[in-house]
């Protein structure tokens, strides 16, 4: 059997270069790496998770997983991505992978597995994991930093980096467009760094976070003041702007039958898409 150990920097490029395949086939939709910068970025971003390799004779590795530990107990599970498949390595990286997050306080379990990955849904099955029948089927969008396009400043309004003097403004407009989160006033005062906004006469209208893997979140216009074209520029001038100072390739997750924000994104250079659905499981 391989030897299973922590992922170190020496081997970032190797698994970044199983997680492109796996990106390509559409198998899963974490993780989503292409580059060791990639990893690192996933790394840097995961505190509460670990994450771990096998490693067959030669040195080589063939697989690799692992977690982030998020809040209530749900341990999000990286993969598993191997390339020897047939040989039970996957089971055995998900088996290592779990008890450690359980360690950690785990105490329930999620993977997104491609909606055409049939072999790893049977897996997953065979697990003991279960499609939660609650969480949407979902299309994570990727574009790399070349494709994005410069943003298009209206004259009517103005794309900004969030500052403190935002924060009520974006909470008021958190909350009265999405649904019901455990998220505070307080975890958005951490976020204005990873945040946009847009006005329009001086007057907050929107905005949009792009964390620092380039994942964007959120993003809301007021709906006095949608299909104008405000929701583009705004997500335009923030991917331009983040992209100046650390290029990232960036992502987003939206429902499948979301067709306005799906096709949105498709028009600012969104083009690797991969549909996938959560499965689920409770326990230790």
């Amino acid at each position: 059997m391989p030897e299973i150990r922590p992922l170190t920097t020496a081997e970032y490029g190797a698994v970044a270069a199983i997680s492109a395949e796996a990106m390509a086939e559409g198998l899963v939709g974490l993780p989503t790496w292409e580059t060791p910068e990639d990893v690192a970025r996933t790394v840097r971003a995961t505190p509460h998770g670990e994450f771990i390799v096998a490693v067959d004779d030669d040195g080589h590795v063939i697989g690799v997983t692992g977690y982030d530990l998020r809040a209530g107990g749900e341990a999000w599970i990286y993969g598993p991505l191997v390339k020897t498949r047939g040989l039970g390595t996957g089971a055995w990286l998900t088996s290592k992978i779990e008890s450690m997050a359980l360690h950690q306080g785990a105490r329930f379990y999620a993977m997104l597995i491609g909606l055409k990955n049939k072999a790893g849904q049977a897996w997953a099955e065979w697990r003991g994991y279960q499609l939660d029948s609650e969480y949407p089927e979902t299309l994570l969008l990727f574009a790399s930093p070349g494709e994005l396009p410069a943003a298009r400043p209206a004259a009517e309004a103005r794309v900004r980096r969030a500052e403190a003097r935002d924060l009520d403004r974006i909470y008021e407009l958190f909350t009265a467009n999405f649904p019901p989160e455990s998220v505070t006033a307080q975890a958005w005062q951490g976020w204005l760094d990873q945040s946009h906004v847009i006005e329009v006469e001086g007057r907050v209208v929107g905005f949009v976070r792009i964390d620092e893997q380039g994942f964007l979140h959120h993003l809301c216009i007021e709906a006095s003041h949608r299909r104008r074209g405000l929701g583009r520029q705004l997500l335009a001038g923030a991917l331009s702007a983040s992209g100046s100072q650390s290029p990232v390739r960036a992502g987003a997750a939206v429902r499948l039958d979301n067709t306005a924000a799906v096709e949105l994104l498709r028009s600012l250079g969104f083009t690797r898409e991969i549909p996938v659905a959560k499965w689920v499981r409770r326990g230790g």
